[in-house]
């Protein structure tokens, strides 16, 4: 049954305003990604479509599904949160700092502390006989700000009012020893809690989710068809409207970076959101510096979020989010695959493997530091041909801050176990080792046929199971996790599923949820005015291809036959086919090689030699921790050397090394910048408002004739 609930109606235990009837209802749902409704209801005699409205919420039944309670099937103490408090790693909460007061009169040194006004801070230069040793340290640059108070005990999770947890043990007259519901154990000040009431085994069960909660987006009325199209996102979206905060979490457990995201929310948010994951079962930790983006991108973006961050499930139950340890759940599920299977489509890629990092990180000097074995392998390197190496830039610098609030430093040992450990990750967490396999499974195309009788057992399957996928022909067997999954909410069964080893985070398809709501354009989210947008803003870019009729959506083919649309010798082709885009460039034959800047062909190549005196006329590297808006000029620029390098980049849309392009005449309204990476080209325009938003458009490889 799916039930509507329209706008002020939060009475959701009951059957709501509507009990709806469509004729089709598919929800989509992404590991880590989305989870969305598509659904189509005929314009009824009685009504119900009209309560089809955007922000309405719709009551589906989706796959049945536990989240695992760590005291299952025991007796415990069940106690409330009185007082706003943390779970902590320890029994010890943040303390003051004071050191002794500045005086203008005292003589310091490199290295002293002092308090000022109600902050610390430390020397970095002195020089006794100058007058600046009169200001104040807040106003000088001889004095850094330190923390005012300690650290106290690791956050492991925060606890607002009303959360439950189970008793383990006193530990003194302050604290106690207590778990969350997911098996989180910490400390909590006992004045901070109250006893609730005492659960048997038969009441600690697993919570069981069989209904969710969706919004409504977008609704389509089609009075000839008569029908009314709707899309809908799961009710946890909310969270895309809750900003956070201006936050820095260095080196953080999963439950310490949840912990200062939610207290950052500059929004209540009705739901919980927990782990299971801590640092005894994982030694990847977590570092972002976050700055009013919205609670859902901290969460699922696919480079910094959290659960692409930890490898984690995130599982969810209405406002309820959950990022869960994952546990590769095997529950016999087996496809084995053969040719011509109907249904059935396999494909394997290993571009992007990598099996040998260098991590780089700097000594004390500033300069190189690598580790006295340079490289860390993966346990898999001697199934290739061949050996693929990979540089990784590791943040951090031996003697200096390790941004903990605790004014503790990279000494050489740690930062050297720091690089082994993220070298680690490329393999653990990444999987950048693996050969990408990606199985697609449509029950529906099978039909009745010998296929469906074999795999229709996989019907049952739910996200991050764990299928075997066995080739015969070839020898192959490998387990795969199910990454994709497509559910009919009217027959209640599961009509597709992808199956894969890939980086379920690594594509921002998986995510255009709270894309979109950041105003970051996914291609299958984009709109046939997006669409035209993007064109008008690569013409704008490339003043040659300047045909006001080629900037809507379409099939735009321009040849070189067409002199008003020509680039240099290279014809083009922008298609949008329903909500994608494909700008294609093909090759002429190589053009005439020119040995000098003082040409002004537009058809012939620069000589290499010339390619290199030009390369030293320019400052051509993007510093570390720029801030993209800061180009409004023309020039023409290279990102950091690696993906980390390019992650210390505010205002930038890509993660990977780039070519940067700027035209502009020194401020931002007017200015155009393009950022071109090896499979995208991002783009966006400067107004009098600020910048635009990057747009992103894909190219379409051809062969040369």
């Amino acid at each position: 049954m799916i039930s509507l609930y329209s706008i002020g109606n939060t009475d959701f235990e009951k059957n709501g305003n509507a009990v709806l009837v469509p004729t089709e209802a598919r929800v989509h749902m992404v590991a880590g990604g989305n989870y969305d409704l598509t659904m189509t209801h005929p314009m009824d005699p009685e009504g119900k479509w009209t309560y089809l409205q955007p922000g309405a919420v719709l009551k589906i039944p989706v796959p049945e599904e536990e989240i695992e309670n760590a005291y299952a099937g025991m007796e415990a103490d069940v106690y409330k949160i009185t007082t706003k408090t943390d779970l902590r790693e320890g029994p010890s909460e943040p303390e003051t700092i004071s050191y002794t007061a500045w005086s203008s009169t005292t003589i310091y040194h490199v290295g002293d502390k002092v308090s000022y006004n109600s902050h610390n801070y430390k020397c970095n230069y002195y020089d006794e006989f100058s007058s600046t040793r009169l200001a104040y340290p807040s106003s000088s640059a001889w004095w850094d700000e330190i923390p005012r108070k300690t650290a106290g005990s690791p956050v492991l999770v925060s606890l607002p009012v009303g959360t439950e947890l189970y008793w383990v043990e006193s530990y003194d007259s302050t604290w106690a020893k207590m778990s969350t519901y997911y098996g989180i154990i910490g400390y909590v000040k006992k004045s901070a809690m109250t006893y609730d009431r005492h659960l048997t085994p038969s009441e600690t069960k697993p919570r069981v989710i069989t209904e969710q909660l969706l919004r409504i987006t977008n609704v389509t009325v089609d009075k000839k068809s008569h029908t009314v199209s709707v899309t809908a996102q799961h009710i946890s979206y909310d969270l895309n409207g809750v900003l956070v905060d201006e936050i820095a979490i260095s080196q953080a457990s999963a439950g310490m970076a949840l912990a200062r995201i939610t207290d950052g929310f500059m929004l209540d948010y009705p739901g919980t959101i927990a782990t299971n994951i801590t640092s005894e079962t994982t030694d990847t930790t977590y570092t972002n510096t976050i700055k009013l983006k919205s609670g859902m991108y901290c969460l699922m973006d696919p480079d910094k979020g959290i659960v692409a961050t930890f490898g984690a499930a995130l599982k969810r139950d209405n406002w309820d989010l959950f990022v869960m340890e994952k546990t590769a759940t095997d529950r016999g599920f087996q496809l084995r695959y053969r040719k011509n299977m109907i249904g059935v489509n396999w494909t394997k890629q290993s571009d992007s493997l990598v099996t040998r990092v260098v991590p780089v990180a700097k000594d004390a000097k500033g300069d190189s530091l690598f580790l006295p074995e340079k490289w860390v392998d993966s346990s898999h390197i001697n199934e290739y041909p061949v050996i693929r190496m990979e540089q990784l830039t590791v943040q951090g610098q031996v003697g200096k801050d390790k941004g903990l609030g605790d004014d503790s430093t990279w000494t050489e040992s740690d930062l050297l176990a720091e690089m082994r450990k993220k070298a680690a990750e490329r393999f653990s967490v990444d999987k950048a080792d693996l050969v990408q396999h990606e199985v697609t499974v449509d029950f529906e195309m099978m039909g009745a046929t010998e296929e469906y009788q074999a795999l229709k057992g996989l019907e049952s399957v739910l996200l991050y199971d764990s299928v075997k996928v066995i080739d015969e022909q070839i020898g192959l067997d490998v387990s795969l996790e199910v990454t994709e999954l497509e559910w009919d909410a009217i027959k209640e069964k599961v009509v597709s599923i992808k199956v894969s080893n890939m980086n379920a985070y690594s594509s921002a398809k998986n995510v255009t949820g709270y894309n979109v709501q950041n105003k970051s354009i996914g291609l299958n989210k984009l709109s046939d005015d997006v669409a035209g947008e993007i064109i008008r803003e690569v013409q704008d870019m490339i003043p040659e291809y300047a045909d006001p009729d080629a900037a809507r959506p379409g099939i735009i083919t321009v040849t070189d036959s067409d002199p008003t649309l020509s680039w240099g010798t290279r014809s083009k082709v922008a298609e949008i086919q329903g909500s994608d885009i494909h700008v294609t460039m093909p090759a002429n034959p190589a053009p005439a090689v020119i040995d000098n800047l003082t040409s002004t062909s537009t058809t012939d190549a620069l000589s290499a030699n010339q390619g290199k005196v030009l390369n030293e006329k320019i400052d051509d590297q993007i510093p570390n921790n720029t801030n993209l808006n800061s180009y409004t000029t023309n020039c023409v620029k290279r990102s950091p050397t690696t993906s980390s390098g390019v992650a210390t980049l505010s205002n930038c849309p890509v993660s990977v090394p780039f070519t940067f392009i700027c035209t502009g005449a020194g401020s931002i309204s007017g200015c155009v910048q393009c950022i071109i990476t090896s499979g995208a080209i991002y783009t966006r325009r400067g107004t009098s408002q600020g910048f635009g938003s990057w747009y992103q458009f894909a190219g379409t490889a051809v062969t040369n004739s």
